[in-house]
Parts: structure tokens; sequence; C-alpha cells
């Protein structure tokens, strides 16, 4: 297994996160199951540089053992400072937004 300087595998680098439109929007990438995908259910601010986005699941009862990619992008919260790092936390996950 190969890993970053955190200890991520660099075979399974999800879930990440990315800031996009100069800060105005972030990316988040998320991977599970195709037919039961996690996607952000909400966004709750700490405080000017922290983010906690909630996660949640669709499909039925039965999903598959495939692991498939999913990106979402967030209009970033009018409070949050992103001229330093910005902390993102969702699920047992934390990503560090460097700041712009």
């Amino acid at each position: 297994m190969t890993q970053d300087s955190s200890g991520r595998d660099l075979a399974y680098p999800f879930p990440t996160a990315g800031w996009l439109d100069g800060g105005a929007r972030f990316a988040v990438v998320l991977a599970g199951s195709s037919s039961c995908p996690a996607f952000p259910s909400s966004i709750d601010v700490a405080d000017a540089y922290t983010i906690k986005l909630g996660l949640d699941t669709r499909g039925g009862p039965a999903c598959t053992a495939d692991m498939a990619p999913r990106t979402y992008i967030i209009r970033t919260p009018s409070d949050i400072d992103s001229s330093r790092q910005v902390t993102l936390l969702f699920g047992e996950t934390t990503v560090a937004l460097p700041p712009l």
C-alpha cells in the first residue's frame, strides 16, 4: 500500500475536497456503492475556518459492492474565510482546504 504524508492510501484517494472559483465554491469527492451513493445532506459553519458537512445515502436496501466516485459542488458559506486554511469535516474524514 502506498501512502501520502498523512497516511492516506493513495490507491483510494477518496474522500477529498478542493476549492473552486477562487473560493466561491468547493468540491467534495465521495466514493461508495454506485447504487447507494453518499451525498452531502447538510452544512454547518462551526466558525470562520471550519465547515461540517452531514452525509446521507440514497438507494434501496440492497447496495452493490463497487466503489464509484461522485463529485458534489457546494457554494462556500459567506461566513467562511478562505484566506486562511479551512477545515472541512464530513463523515469520519477531515480535509484541510489551503488558504487562497
